[in-house]
């Protein structure tokens, strides 16, 4: 009774110092909270393809379709948000960036249990969640703490020796790949692992299974955003594949994306927006990279005239 009672005691001490370590991370990210600056660069493509979505009531035509699995994320709390704002939209892809970013430690405290001890992982826990870089990272809104969360979660389930967390890996990898396509890469490490845990003659067809998991997750919202968008891309090459399709040609040619799309001339500029006080991100790039963001650049001014029109009828 008493090996209980202290075993249940301890437990209430290290969920008690995972919710100090949250609190900190949270606070010392609210503290650099940039309230009165819009979001940029990619986190801007990710709000606006996310409000489209929302005020448009379908998937918008004309955006290469990999990596929205942050924009299908966000959405789902536009939609219950009472505000058509951009930038009080902005502070919830931030904040919902932020949150994501410091839960992380919950995962890798799991991990780090399975080398060292409750002190140490605690500790090792403290060390991630204050990370200057992630810090930094999760107030630009982009999906990189969505995706750190998924790659950090895989692990954690694959560490564990149970079968359905392999379930639950392979699952949460099909999500990995939606937020960034590099995440179907995650499949092959996974698989090895499984293997090198298994002994059991069921271990082929139990991973199959976790392959079927995965792919009837990814498969059906890969031909959705196909039919959505029904691979029409806005003044691409005849040789560019885009739309579902993308993901597929993203991961298999990676490497050639920077020569496909071009490179980066200027630094950003930020001409007037009709809508809101602040800018609007433009970017100035070459080659067909230039073309598209030209082209979303004159869709994300019409969107935030949608916006501006919604909020105006709301308030009268």
């Amino acid at each position: 009774m008493n090996l209980y009672l202290g075993e249940l005691k301890s437990k209430k001490s290290t969920v008690f110092s995972l919710g100090i370590i949250i609190i900190l991370g949270l606070a010392a990210r609210f503290y650099y909270f940039p309230s009165d600056v819009p979001i940029g660069t990619d986190g801007f493509f990710s709000f606006i393809y996310a409000a489209k979505t929302v005020f448009e009531g379908s998937l918008p035509i004309g955006y290469t379709t990999t990596n929205t699995g942050w924009s299908y994320f966000l959405s789902l709390f536009f939609i219950f948000s009472d505000t058509t704002e951009p930038l009080h939209l902005m502070h919830i892809q931030r904040t919902l960036s932020i949150v994501l970013s410091t839960i992380t430690i919950i995962p890798a405290f799991f991990i780090f249990r399975n080398f060292v001890g409750v002190r140490w992982s605690l500790f090792g826990s403290f060390l991630l969640v204050v990370e200057p870089r992630l810090l930094l990272i999760s107030l630009e809104g982009i999906n990189f703490s969505l995706f750190f969360f998924l790659f950090v979660l895989i692990i954690a389930l694959f560490l564990n020796k149970k079968n359905i967390s392999f379930y639950f890996g392979f699952a949460c990898i099909a999500l990995a790949t939606l937020v960034r396509y590099e995440g179907l890469l995650l499949i092959i490490p996974a698989v090895i692992m499984y293997l090198l845990k298994s002994n059991d003659k069921k271990s082929i067809l139990n991973l199959l299974c976790m392959i079927f998991v995965l792919t009837i997750i990814l498969v059906p919202i890969v031909t959705m955003q196909m039919e959505a968008t029904k691979n029409i891309c806005y003044n691409y090459d005849s040789d560019t594949i885009c739309g579902g399709v993308g993901i597929i040609q993203n991961v298999i040619s990676g490497p050639l994306f920077f020569y496909n799309y071009g490179i980066l001339e200027t630094p950003l500029s930020h001409p007037e927006s009709p809508v809101f006080d602040k800018k609007i991100p433009e970017i100035h790039c070459s080659g067909q990279l230039g073309r598209k963001h030209k082209k979303i650049q004159k869709e994300s001014r019409n969107l935030f005239h949608r916006l501006e029109r919604l909020q105006a009828a709301h308030e009268k």
